[in-house]
């Protein structure tokens, strides 16, 4: 639907009528999806390499590792104009026990991660700022630190 040059979105169903006795059935159209632009096609890669190492002395367990994660995003894949943005990140883990008791043990580690901006591209793809933006994975840190007893 049209209106004053602007394509406005329309309802996948023609509104009820709530009337008693009024048969509301609008045929078998009422399933299909209201996509004015349909999202491309699209080819995500995510590699990555983790290495970790634990190391043990008398009642300290220390656990670091580093992970290496590569990402790639194609938007229009398989076609003459497809549109790609790659990025990679070096992530690390510190962890580390100490046994306290027979029973308990206390617990902390630090550790960082990443969320690659999967579908950017795809879901938006004839915005003005997806070819001039470079997008980087949203980071995140945890930290945790706890003490366990057994019974």
């Amino acid at each position: 639907m049209e209106y004053n040059t602007i394509t406005l979105q329309t309802l996948n169903v023609n509104p009820f009528n709530l009337t008693s006795g009024t048969q509301n059935h609008h045929g078998n159209n009422y399933f299909l999806l209201n996509i004015i632009n349909p999202p491309p096609t699209a080819l995500i890669q995510n590699h990555a390499v983790y290495i970790q190492h634990l190391a043990t002395c008398k009642k300290f367990n220390l656990l670091t590792g580093i992970r290496q994660e590569w990402f790639k995003d194609i938007t229009n894949y398989k076609k003459t104009e497809k549109n790609s943005f790659q990025n990679q990140k070096l992530l690390y883990r510190v962890g580390f026990t100490y046994r306290v008791a027979e029973n308990t043990n206390s617990y902390g580690t630090h550790l960082t991660g990443c969320q690659p901006p999967y579908k950017i591209t795809s879901l938006i793809p004839q915005a003005w700022w997806t070819e001039h933006l470079r997008l980087f994975p949203g980071m995140l840190r945890n930290y945790q630190f706890t003490t366990t007893y057994k019974f």
